[in-house]
């Protein structure tokens, strides 16, 4: 096995922290598409703050999106307003792409 220098396993654990925090959200993403309701809180509560670091901000959106519709489900709405305005914010600054509207 090599030898890592202390430079080499500080950058290989914050890879690892990288890949652990970017597969925790897309659980969450996949359990909470999936209504799978139990299971998204249970990703949900094993990510966090440390976790968020390491994602870009266009998936912390997305991130803020499921809180919201956690909030909302369970009556708290200035909660889930708060955290969409938030994740709005993001989206206009990072990736105006995911703004696209509706109208029916």
């Amino acid at each position: 096995m090599p030898h890592l220098s202390r430079r080499n396993w500080k950058k290989d654990k914050r890879h690892f922290e990288e890949v652990e925090a970017r597969i925790s959200v897309e659980r969450l993403f996949i359990a909470y598409e999936a209504a799978m309701q139990e299971e998204t809180r249970i990703f949900l509560r094993k990510i966090s703050p440390h976790h968020l670091k390491h994602i870009p901000d266009p998936i912390k959106a997305f991130y803020w999106t499921v809180l919201a519709g956690l909030a909302s489900k369970d009556k708290q709405f200035e909660k889930a307003e708060k955290l969409l305005t938030e994740a709005i914010y993001i989206f206009q600054k990072e990736a105006p792409k995911h703004l696209i509207y509706r109208m029916h």
